[in-house]
Protein backbone atom coordinates (compact mmCIF):
# COMPACT_ATOMS: atom_id res chain seq x y z
CA UNK A 1 0.00 0.00 0.00
CA UNK A 2 2.84 2.58 1.03
CA UNK A 3 4.62 1.27 -2.15
CA UNK A 4 1.18 2.59 -4.52
CA UNK A 5 1.01 5.70 -2.57
CA UNK A 6 4.98 6.10 -3.44
CA UNK A 7 4.50 5.81 -7.07
CA UNK A 8 1.59 7.94 -7.07
CA UNK A 9 2.40 10.82 -4.87
CA UNK A 10 5.87 10.68 -7.76
CA UNK A 11 3.55 10.81 -10.65
CA UNK A 12 2.09 13.94 -9.65
CA UNK A 13 5.33 15.57 -8.55
CA UNK A 14 6.50 14.96 -12.24
CA UNK A 15 3.07 15.86 -13.71
CA UNK A 16 3.06 18.93 -11.40
CA UNK A 17 6.55 20.05 -12.54
CA UNK A 18 5.56 19.30 -16.05
CA UNK A 19 2.67 21.22 -16.09
CA UNK A 20 4.36 24.29 -13.91
CA UNK A 21 6.73 24.88 -16.14
CA UNK A 22 7.29 28.06 -17.63
CA UNK A 23 6.29 28.23 -21.16
CA UNK A 24 8.69 30.06 -23.47
CA UNK A 25 8.10 33.83 -24.96
CA UNK A 26 6.44 33.42 -27.82
CA UNK A 27 9.33 35.29 -29.66
CA UNK A 28 11.67 32.65 -28.21
CA UNK A 29 9.60 29.99 -29.67
CA UNK A 30 9.59 32.15 -32.76
CA UNK A 31 13.08 32.26 -32.74
CA UNK A 32 13.79 29.01 -32.10
CA UNK A 33 11.69 27.79 -34.91
CA UNK A 34 13.95 30.24 -37.26
CA UNK A 35 17.01 27.61 -36.62
CA UNK A 36 16.19 26.15 -39.30
CA UNK A 37 15.23 28.26 -41.60
CA UNK A 38 18.57 29.80 -44.38
CA UNK A 39 17.51 33.23 -42.52
CA UNK A 40 19.53 33.15 -39.92
CA UNK A 41 20.64 29.36 -39.64
CA UNK A 42 21.96 29.42 -35.89
CA UNK A 43 21.12 31.35 -33.26
CA UNK A 44 22.26 34.97 -33.16
CA UNK A 45 21.72 38.00 -31.13
CA UNK A 46 18.68 40.52 -31.34
CA UNK A 47 21.35 42.95 -33.62
CA UNK A 48 22.82 40.58 -35.51
CA UNK A 49 19.03 39.26 -36.24
CA UNK A 50 17.86 42.31 -37.84
CA UNK A 51 21.37 42.83 -39.85
CA UNK A 52 20.41 39.61 -41.47
CA UNK A 53 16.79 39.95 -41.96
CA UNK A 54 17.56 43.85 -43.92
CA UNK A 55 19.81 41.72 -46.11
CA UNK A 56 17.87 39.18 -46.55
CA UNK A 57 14.69 41.49 -47.75
CA UNK A 58 16.75 43.84 -49.83
CA UNK A 59 18.96 41.67 -51.74
CA UNK A 60 20.35 43.69 -54.83
CA UNK A 61 19.62 40.97 -57.70
CA UNK A 62 21.24 41.11 -60.52
CA UNK A 63 18.77 40.42 -63.76
CA UNK A 64 21.85 38.63 -65.53
CA UNK A 65 22.52 36.32 -62.98
CA UNK A 66 18.80 35.37 -62.91
CA UNK A 67 18.67 35.11 -66.36
CA UNK A 68 21.84 32.79 -66.80
CA UNK A 69 19.40 30.49 -64.77
CA UNK A 70 16.12 30.74 -66.19
CA UNK A 71 14.46 29.46 -69.44
CA UNK A 72 12.15 30.58 -71.34
CA UNK A 73 10.36 28.36 -73.56
CA UNK A 74 10.52 29.24 -77.47
CA UNK A 75 12.17 32.28 -76.79
CA UNK A 76 15.49 33.66 -76.60
CA UNK A 77 15.75 35.66 -73.49
CA UNK A 78 18.13 38.75 -74.64
CA UNK A 79 15.56 39.75 -76.94
CA UNK A 80 12.32 40.29 -74.54
CA UNK A 81 11.14 43.39 -74.27
CA UNK A 82 12.32 45.27 -70.97
CA UNK A 83 9.18 45.06 -68.58
CA UNK A 84 9.15 40.87 -69.69
CA UNK A 85 12.46 40.91 -68.29
CA UNK A 86 11.99 42.32 -65.19
CA UNK A 87 9.02 39.79 -65.32
CA UNK A 88 11.48 37.07 -64.52
CA UNK A 89 12.30 37.78 -61.04
CA UNK A 90 8.68 36.86 -59.97
CA UNK A 91 10.43 32.95 -60.46
CA UNK A 92 13.24 34.57 -58.06
CA UNK A 93 11.17 36.35 -55.69
CA UNK A 94 7.76 34.47 -55.43
CA UNK A 95 9.38 31.78 -53.38
CA UNK A 96 10.49 34.07 -50.57
CA UNK A 97 7.63 36.39 -49.78
CA UNK A 98 6.24 34.29 -47.31
CA UNK A 99 9.65 34.05 -45.68
CA UNK A 100 9.65 37.79 -45.77
CA UNK A 101 6.69 38.32 -44.18
CA UNK A 102 7.90 35.52 -41.52
CA UNK A 103 11.16 37.93 -40.83
CA UNK A 104 9.51 40.53 -40.61
CA UNK A 105 7.28 39.52 -37.70
CA UNK A 106 10.35 38.64 -36.06
CA UNK A 107 12.20 41.44 -36.38
CA UNK A 108 8.51 43.62 -35.31
CA UNK A 109 8.53 41.57 -32.09
CA UNK A 110 12.57 42.19 -31.20
CA UNK A 111 11.99 45.83 -31.75
CA UNK A 112 9.28 46.36 -29.71
CA UNK A 113 9.48 43.75 -26.90
CA UNK A 114 13.74 43.84 -26.67
CA UNK A 115 14.96 47.33 -27.51
CA UNK A 116 13.93 50.39 -25.45
CA UNK A 117 11.70 53.25 -27.51
CA UNK A 118 14.58 54.93 -28.03
CA UNK A 119 16.53 52.60 -29.40
CA UNK A 120 13.94 50.89 -31.69
CA UNK A 121 13.17 54.69 -33.22
CA UNK A 122 16.70 54.78 -33.79
CA UNK A 123 17.55 51.64 -35.30
CA UNK A 124 14.67 52.53 -37.57
CA UNK A 125 16.11 55.75 -38.42
CA UNK A 126 19.20 54.79 -39.35
CA UNK A 127 17.44 51.43 -41.27
CA UNK A 128 15.63 53.78 -43.68
CA UNK A 129 18.49 55.77 -44.12
CA UNK A 130 20.64 52.55 -45.08
CA UNK A 131 17.51 51.99 -47.90
CA UNK A 132 18.27 54.79 -49.58
CA UNK A 133 21.73 55.10 -49.87
CA UNK A 134 21.40 51.41 -50.78
CA UNK A 135 18.71 52.06 -53.56
CA UNK A 136 21.05 55.12 -55.19
CA UNK A 137 24.18 52.66 -55.00
CA UNK A 138 22.23 50.12 -56.62
CA UNK A 139 21.37 52.57 -59.43
CA UNK A 140 24.83 53.52 -59.72
CA UNK A 141 25.99 49.86 -60.16
CA UNK A 142 23.19 49.05 -62.32
CA UNK A 143 24.52 52.02 -64.67
CA UNK A 144 28.07 51.19 -64.72
CA UNK A 145 27.33 47.39 -64.98
CA UNK A 146 25.29 49.11 -68.71
CA UNK A 147 28.24 51.27 -69.70
CA UNK A 148 30.60 48.07 -68.79
CA UNK A 149 28.64 46.18 -71.10
CA UNK A 150 29.71 48.38 -73.96
CA UNK A 151 33.22 49.40 -72.93
CA UNK A 152 32.99 52.80 -72.02
CA UNK A 153 35.62 54.56 -70.53
CA UNK A 154 34.02 56.39 -67.28
CA UNK A 155 37.22 58.09 -66.46
CA UNK A 156 37.30 59.71 -69.98
CA UNK A 157 36.41 63.84 -70.42
CA UNK A 158 33.48 63.00 -72.97
CA UNK A 159 31.93 60.71 -70.44
CA UNK A 160 32.43 62.99 -67.50
CA UNK A 161 30.83 66.01 -69.12
CA UNK A 162 27.61 63.31 -70.36
CA UNK A 163 27.43 62.89 -66.79
CA UNK A 164 27.09 66.32 -65.75
CA UNK A 165 24.74 66.86 -68.56
CA UNK A 166 22.49 64.39 -67.03
CA UNK A 167 22.70 65.87 -63.50
CA UNK A 168 21.80 69.26 -64.91
CA UNK A 169 19.25 68.37 -67.49
CA UNK A 170 17.12 66.78 -64.44
CA UNK A 171 17.80 69.88 -63.04
CA UNK A 172 16.56 72.13 -65.31
CA UNK A 173 13.89 69.72 -66.41
CA UNK A 174 12.60 69.92 -62.47
CA UNK A 175 12.91 73.33 -62.18
CA UNK A 176 10.89 74.00 -65.09
CA UNK A 177 7.89 72.05 -63.95
CA UNK A 178 7.92 74.43 -61.12
CA UNK A 179 6.89 76.87 -63.40
CA UNK A 180 3.62 77.88 -64.54
CA UNK A 181 2.22 77.43 -68.10
CA UNK A 182 -0.52 78.61 -70.31
CA UNK A 183 -0.20 76.36 -73.14
CA UNK A 184 -1.29 72.71 -71.24
CA UNK A 185 -4.26 70.92 -71.00
CA UNK A 186 -5.67 67.95 -68.98
CA UNK A 187 -8.10 65.74 -70.87
CA UNK A 188 -11.67 66.05 -70.15
CA UNK A 189 -11.53 62.18 -69.47
CA UNK A 190 -8.78 61.57 -66.64
CA UNK A 191 -10.22 60.08 -63.65
CA UNK A 192 -11.26 62.20 -61.16
CA UNK A 193 -9.74 60.80 -57.92
CA UNK A 194 -6.28 60.03 -60.71
CA UNK A 195 -6.09 63.67 -61.40
CA UNK A 196 -7.16 64.73 -57.34
CA UNK A 197 -4.52 63.35 -55.99
CA UNK A 198 -1.91 63.57 -59.20
CA UNK A 199 -2.76 67.47 -58.02
CA UNK A 200 -2.22 66.71 -54.19
CA UNK A 201 1.17 64.87 -55.07
CA UNK A 202 2.49 68.40 -57.29
CA UNK A 203 1.56 70.24 -54.63
CA UNK A 204 3.28 68.97 -51.83
CA UNK A 205 6.21 68.35 -53.80
CA UNK A 206 6.67 71.57 -55.50
CA UNK A 207 5.78 71.07 -58.67
CA UNK A 208 3.30 73.04 -61.12
CA UNK A 209 0.19 71.30 -62.44
CA UNK A 210 0.26 73.66 -64.94
CA UNK A 211 3.41 72.75 -66.47
CA UNK A 212 2.15 69.45 -67.48
CA UNK A 213 -0.32 67.94 -70.58
CA UNK A 214 -2.12 65.05 -68.93
CA UNK A 215 -3.39 62.83 -71.28
CA UNK A 216 -4.75 58.66 -72.03
CA UNK A 217 -1.34 57.61 -73.56
CA UNK A 218 -1.17 56.85 -76.96
CA UNK A 219 -1.94 53.12 -78.85
CA UNK A 220 1.38 52.52 -79.01
CA UNK A 221 2.40 52.70 -75.30
CA UNK A 222 -0.75 51.23 -73.98
CA UNK A 223 0.55 47.14 -74.31
CA UNK A 224 4.58 48.49 -72.39
CA UNK A 225 2.86 50.78 -69.45
CA UNK A 226 0.71 49.38 -67.14
CA UNK A 227 -0.53 52.65 -65.41
CA UNK A 228 1.22 55.75 -66.62
CA UNK A 229 4.50 57.43 -67.29
CA UNK A 230 5.74 61.53 -66.88
CA UNK A 231 7.96 62.55 -69.64
CA UNK A 232 9.75 65.93 -69.34
CA UNK A 233 10.04 67.64 -72.91
CA UNK A 234 13.16 69.96 -72.24
CA UNK A 235 15.43 69.85 -75.29
CA UNK A 236 19.24 69.92 -75.26
CA UNK A 237 20.79 72.90 -77.40
CA UNK A 238 24.51 73.09 -77.00
CA UNK A 239 27.51 71.67 -74.94
CA UNK A 240 31.51 72.35 -75.42
CA UNK A 241 32.87 69.19 -74.92
CA UNK A 242 36.35 70.04 -75.62
CA UNK A 243 36.67 71.32 -72.29
CA UNK A 244 38.72 69.32 -70.13
CA UNK A 245 37.58 67.78 -66.70
CA UNK A 246 40.14 69.92 -64.58
CA UNK A 247 39.08 73.03 -66.23
CA UNK A 248 35.24 72.24 -66.02
CA UNK A 249 35.70 71.30 -62.21
CA UNK A 250 37.35 74.76 -61.92
CA UNK A 251 34.49 76.65 -63.66
CA UNK A 252 31.13 74.12 -63.69
CA UNK A 253 29.40 76.36 -66.10
CA UNK A 254 31.63 76.05 -69.02
CA UNK A 255 30.52 72.10 -68.96
CA UNK A 256 26.63 72.98 -68.73
CA UNK A 257 24.69 72.08 -71.38
CA UNK A 258 22.33 74.43 -72.78
CA UNK A 259 18.73 74.04 -72.31
CA UNK A 260 15.54 75.81 -73.58
CA UNK A 261 11.90 74.77 -72.52
CA UNK A 262 10.18 72.94 -75.34
CA UNK A 263 6.73 71.04 -75.22
CA UNK A 264 5.51 70.44 -71.85
CA UNK A 265 6.33 67.50 -69.30
CA UNK A 266 3.92 64.75 -70.60
CA UNK A 267 1.94 62.22 -67.75
CA UNK A 268 -0.03 59.75 -70.03
CA UNK A 269 -2.07 57.51 -68.07
CA UNK A 270 -3.57 53.88 -68.81
CA UNK A 271 -7.51 54.31 -69.26
CA UNK A 272 -7.56 51.09 -66.96
CA UNK A 273 -6.76 53.52 -64.46
CA UNK A 274 -11.03 54.00 -64.34
CA UNK A 275 -11.46 50.77 -62.80
CA UNK A 276 -8.90 50.74 -59.96
CA UNK A 277 -9.10 51.21 -56.38
CA UNK A 278 -7.72 54.54 -54.01
CA UNK A 279 -4.70 52.35 -53.23
CA UNK A 280 -3.55 51.27 -57.03
CA UNK A 281 -4.41 55.08 -58.24
CA UNK A 282 -1.79 56.68 -54.97
CA UNK A 283 0.68 54.53 -56.07
CA UNK A 284 0.78 54.86 -59.15
CA UNK A 285 0.78 59.00 -58.81
CA UNK A 286 3.82 58.25 -55.94
CA UNK A 287 5.29 56.50 -58.31
CA UNK A 288 5.97 58.84 -61.17
CA UNK A 289 5.91 61.64 -59.76
CA UNK A 290 9.47 60.15 -57.53
CA UNK A 291 10.60 59.44 -61.17
CA UNK A 292 10.15 63.11 -61.72
CA UNK A 293 12.07 64.46 -58.63
CA UNK A 294 14.68 61.48 -59.61
CA UNK A 295 15.08 63.17 -63.17
CA UNK A 296 15.28 59.40 -64.05
CA UNK A 297 14.05 60.16 -67.82
CA UNK A 298 16.69 62.49 -68.47
CA UNK A 299 19.40 60.97 -67.06
CA UNK A 300 18.60 57.98 -68.86
CA UNK A 301 18.02 59.38 -72.26
CA UNK A 302 21.13 61.58 -71.52
CA UNK A 303 22.90 58.11 -70.74
CA UNK A 304 21.47 55.98 -73.88
CA UNK A 305 22.97 59.43 -76.14
CA UNK A 306 26.17 58.92 -74.91
CA UNK A 307 26.81 54.93 -75.02
CA UNK A 308 25.56 55.43 -79.00
CA UNK A 309 28.15 58.19 -79.40
CA UNK A 310 30.73 56.31 -78.16
CA UNK A 311 30.22 52.80 -78.94
CA UNK A 312 30.55 52.14 -82.37
CA UNK A 313 27.20 50.49 -84.25
CA UNK A 314 25.43 50.23 -81.57
CA UNK A 315 21.35 51.59 -81.74
CA UNK A 316 19.17 52.87 -78.91
CA UNK A 317 16.75 50.13 -79.19
CA UNK A 318 19.65 47.47 -79.17
CA UNK A 319 20.77 49.04 -76.01
CA UNK A 320 17.24 48.62 -74.55
CA UNK A 321 16.96 44.87 -75.56
CA UNK A 322 20.22 44.60 -73.46
CA UNK A 323 20.01 42.74 -69.95
CA UNK A 324 22.32 45.11 -68.20
CA UNK A 325 19.81 47.91 -69.31
CA UNK A 326 16.93 45.96 -67.71
CA UNK A 327 18.86 46.11 -64.73
CA UNK A 328 19.35 49.39 -64.65
CA UNK A 329 15.69 49.98 -65.21
CA UNK A 330 15.19 47.69 -62.51
CA UNK A 331 16.97 49.95 -60.19
CA UNK A 332 15.01 53.13 -61.15
CA UNK A 333 11.66 51.00 -60.81
CA UNK A 334 12.19 50.20 -57.53
CA UNK A 335 13.60 53.29 -56.41
CA UNK A 336 10.52 55.13 -57.56
CA UNK A 337 8.22 52.90 -55.13
CA UNK A 338 9.95 52.11 -52.09
CA UNK A 339 11.52 56.01 -51.78
CA UNK A 340 8.39 57.20 -51.20
CA UNK A 341 7.11 54.48 -48.76
CA UNK A 342 9.95 56.14 -46.52
CA UNK A 343 7.79 58.84 -45.68
CA UNK A 344 4.42 58.07 -44.03
CA UNK A 345 2.94 54.35 -43.28
CA UNK A 346 -0.04 55.49 -45.45
CA UNK A 347 2.07 55.40 -48.11
CA UNK A 348 4.22 51.92 -46.97
CA UNK A 349 1.46 50.15 -47.21
CA UNK A 350 -0.13 51.58 -50.21
CA UNK A 351 3.00 50.89 -52.11
CA UNK A 352 3.71 47.01 -50.16
CA UNK A 353 -0.03 46.27 -51.61
CA UNK A 354 0.09 46.74 -55.23
CA UNK A 355 4.38 45.60 -55.44
CA UNK A 356 3.51 43.25 -58.11
CA UNK A 357 4.84 44.63 -61.21
CA UNK A 358 8.18 45.09 -59.12
CA UNK A 359 7.80 42.19 -57.12
CA UNK A 360 12.32 42.33 -55.52
CA UNK A 361 10.70 45.37 -53.89
CA UNK A 362 8.54 43.54 -51.27
CA UNK A 363 10.94 43.23 -48.99
CA UNK A 364 11.64 46.83 -48.39
CA UNK A 365 8.45 48.09 -48.88
CA UNK A 366 7.49 45.02 -45.93
CA UNK A 367 10.12 45.90 -43.70
CA UNK A 368 9.17 49.76 -43.97
CA UNK A 369 5.75 48.95 -43.24
CA UNK A 370 6.46 46.95 -40.37
CA UNK A 371 8.79 49.78 -39.10
CA UNK A 372 6.12 52.12 -39.27
CA UNK A 373 3.43 49.57 -37.68
CA UNK A 374 6.19 49.54 -35.00
CA UNK A 375 6.58 53.16 -34.03
CA UNK A 376 2.93 53.30 -34.09
CA UNK A 377 2.91 50.93 -31.06
CA UNK A 378 5.69 52.30 -29.09
CA UNK A 379 3.82 55.84 -29.54
CA UNK A 380 0.86 54.10 -28.18
CA UNK A 381 2.67 52.26 -25.37
CA UNK A 382 4.53 55.71 -24.83
CA UNK A 383 0.91 57.35 -24.37
CA UNK A 384 -0.43 54.99 -22.00
CA UNK A 385 2.92 54.91 -20.26
CA UNK A 386 2.35 58.61 -19.55
CA UNK A 387 -1.42 58.48 -18.74
CA UNK A 388 -0.53 56.23 -16.02
CA UNK A 389 2.07 58.10 -14.45
CA UNK A 390 -0.50 60.94 -14.62
CA UNK A 391 -2.55 59.18 -12.79
CA UNK A 392 -0.74 57.53 -10.16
Amino acid sequence: MNIVKIIIISLLLISNATFGMKRLPESDIQAEALKNTKIPRVMVTHQEYLEKSFAFSMPSLNLTEILSKVTVPNVTVDQLPVLKKLFLFNKVIAPKLKRIDEVQLERSIILKNHMTSDQAKRWIEAEHNKIEVQLRQDKSDALNQLLHAYNIDQDSNRWYIQIKEGDDRASFDLESMRQPRSDTSWCPDVPAKFAQLLIDEMQETGLEATAFDVKILPDKYLNIAHAAFCAPQSICISVDKSISIEESKKNPAKAVYGHKNGRPAFIGYHPNLADKDDAYLLQTVKHEIRHVLEGDDGKTKCFLNAIVESAPNVTIDQIRLHPAYAQYVKTNENAADILPALKDAKTAQCMMGVADLYPDSYGALRMIHTNFEVLAEIEKREQQNSTMSLLS
